[in-house]
């Protein structure tokens, strides 16, 4: 335990050294303005809009940082002569990867919750409300970067550089697609169809669960729906995140 430790308190030490950190948080304050006057082009529902993109906007940054620190960092200090000094120390394979991945999730949590402390700031002076649902979709945001991570640190250990960041990438854009197969499946006779949506709902976790930007307006929240949605990303992010372990165990690191 305390060998993984020293593993977050490390990566943590070099998270805060690492400039894409700083132009991930000016790249956000940038996402709010522009959500702000992407909203002011709506006539009506002003405060949705701009709860709807500021939420996306902090959405894409927790997924940005997620897959450069899961596929570039993680690879660049995984390759054999930067491991031989770490592993040859009292410290197991998956301790270490289990150290990396709990230091880049709580690294990426604190920039999410700078720029989501500054969101609020600017919600109070466009008198925007903020309710539990904001909390609620915050929290939404957490659960996505936690199994984007996850998939993103199994892509790492299976290919390159590039080739990850491109299948980590376009594998949360299909986890975010299974509404829109649905839609197209009751629409459509294709079989081809129906294979697509049963490999993307076999392989694929459904980011739909915790996306609760849509429920601003709500007046009651359902305990149950989010404690639903926070063991099933548990689930697939713990599924993807041993498959990890097992490729990386199974590596000549050293």
């Amino acid at each position: 335990m305390m060998a993984t430790w020293n593993i977050v308190k490390y990566t943590l030490i070099e998270a805060i050294r690492n400039k894409i950190y700083f132009i991930s948080f000016i790249f956000a304050l940038v996402l709010l303005f522009l959500a702000r006057a992407l909203a002011a082009l709506s006539f009506s529902e002003q405060g949705v809009m701009f709860f709807d993109f500021s939420l996306a906007g902090l959405n894409l940054i927790g997924v940005f940082l997620a897959i450069f620190l899961g596929v570039f960092l993680l690879q660049k200090e995984c390759e054999p002569k930067a491991l031989l000094l770490v592993l040859s120390k009292p410290i197991s394979h998956t301790q270490y990867l289990c150290g990396k991945f709990i230091g880049y999730y709580i690294s990426i949590f604190f920039v999410l919750l700078l720029t989501a402390a500054i969101l609020m700031l600017i919600f109070v002076l466009y008198d925007v409300s903020i309710n539990a649902h904001f909390f609620a979709a915050f929290a939404g945001i957490l659960l996505d970067v936690f199994v984007c991570l996850s998939f993103v640190f199994f892509f790492s250990q299976i290919t390159k550089l590039f080739l990850a960041m491109a299948f980590s990438f376009c594998f949360w854009l299909i986890c975010h697609a299974h509404n829109g197969l649905k839609y197209l499946l009751e629409n459509s006779s294709e079989t081809s169809l129906k294979v697509v949506n049963f490999v993307v709902n076999t392989v694929a976790p459904n980011f739909s669960t915790w996306n609760f930007k849509d429920l601003y307006y709500l007046e009651k929240l359902v305990i149950a729906d989010y404690l639903y949605a926070g063991i099933y990303a548990f689930a697939w992010g713990a599924f993807y995140f041993l498959c990890a372990i097992l490729i990386f165990r199974k590596k000549d690191c050293v």
